[in-house]
């Protein structure tokens, strides 16, 4: 996901559209800490973007533990506005791999992808797909519309959002209170002041009905540092996974039937 027409005012902050009764059971700590690993990267996507003047934006794609594509929002260099930052990683997937490893690859991205990225991804089959923060404007997977999960020739996927959203919610408000060269009619935001308070997440006082397929809201627990860019490393990394069962989770049901 990566509109720079997004706004903070329109990101979901308290997350009160998730009913406690839709939440499965609580992820243990070695698959939280495994989660907030990849969220990390995505993180690090986010920030270079941001300081290439981008919407800070960024994904890694998993499969097996391994990263085998990156991205960051680059709809500003490009002016194309469809150069999302999982458009630009899939670009490079596919360019060394075949579709179909995309049904076999997690989705770890800051920002709820967008509308045409959340239809992109279940046309790949892509496996399941965890995100930072939601938004309320042209999110697909929740946030506006539930691409992931309606009625479709495409096999729906599953979705998680909440990992590091603060931190994702930070860095679009670093970038909001910044000039924006490329947009069409740039805005003055000389004055506008970076708002450090983000409200918390509550799942117990739903305002609307929620996404029945949206997994549990995560939120960070690691006080770890966020990889430097300088650390960050162009090619597949390694991240190895706690040799733990895997975890048994309970989703609320679902209509996944689909015309052939």
């Amino acid at each position: 996901m990566g509109d720079a027409n997004i706004s903070p005012q329109l990101i979901q902050e308290n997350c009160q559209d998730y009913d406690a009764t839709h939440v499965p059971d609580a992820m243990d700590a070695a698959e939280r800490a495994y989660h907030e690993g990849f969220m990390r990267e995505a993180i690090a996507m986010a920030e270079l973007a941001l300081m290439s003047d981008e919407t800070p934006v960024g994904c890694v794609f998993v499969k097996d533990g391994e990263i085998i594509g990156r991205g960051m929002n680059e709809t500003n260099r490009t002016l194309n506005g469809t150069r999302h930052a999982e458009f630009v990683a899939i670009a490079g997937i596919l360019s060394k791999h075949p579709i179909s490893i995309l049904n076999q690859t997690d989705l770890y991205v800051t920002v709820e992808p967008c509308v045409m990225c959340a239809s992109m991804l279940r046309q790949y089959g892509i496996k399941s797909v965890y995100f930072g923060c939601w938004n309320e404007r042209f999110g697909g997977t929740g946030g506006v519309l539930n691409i992931h999960n309606d009625p479709s020739v495409d096999k729906p996927y599953p979705v998680t959002g909440g990992i590091f959203r603060e931190e994702a919610i930070m860095l679009l408000r670093k970038f909001y209170v910044q000039e924006n060269e490329k947009a069409p009619e740039p805005k003055q935001k000389k004055t506008r002041e970076l708002k450090t308070e983000i409200l918390p997440m509550d799942v117990h006082q739903p305002k609307s009905t929620p996404s029945p397929a949206v997994r549990t809201p995560l939120t960070s627990t690691s006080t770890g540092s966020i990889p430097t860019l300088s650390s960050l490393a162009t090619s597949a990394v390694a991240v190895p996974r706690p040799a733990i069962p895997a975890p048994t989770r309970s989703y609320p049901a679902t209509n996944t039937t689909h015309s052939s």
